[in-house]
């Protein structure tokens, strides 16, 4: 997890890099990603299903080792990268917050959010 000042804050730029411990079909990564943005009820089912399409046909394949960063630019746009290319970008700021909240919104899982923030479990 990178923010400016080490603190997190969703309405200021930030990164988030995942580290893959295991390979994943591009269909595997993509509908796993499409089930955690369904399940925040982010949006409606017209524009999950635009975000949905939009995920199946840009999502690369993932071998284990490989890195995923996602960087926000909140109000502007966010991009991903696999293993430091650039693989895709929105500027859609609600499907680049839904699929970052995956692992840091109200409904990721805490141990795994507070290890990304950097804050001890209470």
């Amino acid at each position: 997890m990178w923010a400016p000042g080490g603190t997190w804050n969703p309405d200021q730029p930030y990164a988030l890099k995942l580290h893959y411990l295991r390979s994943l079909s591009k269909d595997t990564l993509a509908d796993s990603i499409i089930d955690d943005i369904r399940d925040q009820n982010a949006t409606d089912e017209v524009t999950m299903a635009r975000w949905a399409a939009s995920i199946k046909k840009v999502m690369p394949a993932v071998r284990d080792g490989d890195e995923m960063v996602g960087l926000v630019v909140p109000k502007k746009k966010g991009t991903l990268f696999l293993n430091g290319v650039q693989f895709a970008k929105t500027e859609d700021n609600a499907m680049g917050k839904a699929f970052l909240n995956i692992w840091l919104g109200e409904n990721a899982d805490e141990d795994l959010k507070n290890a990304l923030l950097g804050k001890k479990p209470d």
